[in-house]
């Protein structure tokens, strides 16, 4: 794609206006964007630092499975947590950087694995979670009053200022390679592809066989799907492709995506 033709708007905050909002909504807001980052940072340094532990006996096993979010993390670590101790086990600290995993832990000893996704196709299917998601209807109420469509999403509200300091929407939005990579270099043992999900999620019940004598189940099931589905045909502005990639340029760098070359 002929970046250099695109005329980008640039990359600054909108003046948010949120009297609109009723007095619970606008707590809300501010709760999301003010409080609950700091809050949601230290439970994940208790949680994996301090108590040092790793969930589904994972620790035991030397395996650690890096959960990126909207890759079809949640089907994965069913199936993982119920072929190591029996069932499934729910946490609030699944979607955890490989970086804060390292510091906590000697992970050279680790069969570390992790699936990533295009990240223009991950961003839509994040962003259409987002707007169908019962369980936060004041951030959905927000995102649609005030931006129409995914381009305005992107264009308008998604801004390096965001992602930089993870507010907002927590960790939908931060960049794989914040999960997946230290100091700049892919540092996994396992790297599948939503886009290959099937093929991919073969290979790893045979590395899981092969070296930690782990069998997972023939068949990968569907867990934690966007009930809201796309119409149509779906069509992007060129501007919103090229904000996507300048703010997600080391996602398309490091794991090999190219901006233009997506499946929705």
């Amino acid at each position: 794609m002929p970046r250099s033709r695109v005329q980008v708007p640039p990359l600054a905050l909108k003046n948010e206006n949120i009297s609109s909002l009723s007095v619970i909504d606008r707590i809300n807001y501010l709760r999301q964007n003010l409080m609950w980052y700091t809050f949601r940072k230290s439970l994940l340094y208790i949680n994996t630092v301090l108590l040092r532990q790793l969930p589904c006996n994972w620790k035991k096993r030397r395996i650690l499975f890096v959960h990126v979010p909207k890759t079809a993390g949640s089907a994965l670590r069913q199936i993982i947590c119920s072929a190591t101790i029996g069932k499934d086990m729910h946490s609030r600290f699944w979607h955890v950087p490989l970086s804060l995993y390292a510091s906590a832990f000697d992970l050279r000893d680790f069969f570390v694995f992790a699936f990533v996704r295009h990240p223009v196709s991950r961003l839509f299917s994040t962003y259409r979670y987002i707007i169908s998601r019962p369980t936060s209807p004041w951030l959905r109420k927000w995102i649609e009053h005030n931006y129409s469509s995914f381009d305005e999403f992107v264009l308008e509200w998604l801004t390096p200022k965001r992602l930089k300091y993870r507010l907002g929407l927590i960790e939908l939005l931060w960049p794989q390679s914040w999960f997946v990579s230290i100091n700049g270099k892919i540092a996994v043992d396992f790297l599948g592809r939503h886009e290959y999900i099937k093929e991919d999620y073969q290979r790893l019940r045979e590395e899981l066989k092969k070296y930690r004598n782990i069998e997972l189940p023939e068949e990968l099931p569907k867990l934690n799907v966007t009930k809201l589905k796309p119409t149509g045909q779906v069509k992007f502005l060129p501007e919103t492709i090229e904000r996507i990639y300048q703010l997600y340029e080391d996602d398309f760098r490091l794991l090999g995506y190219e901006p233009d070359k997506f499946k929705i």
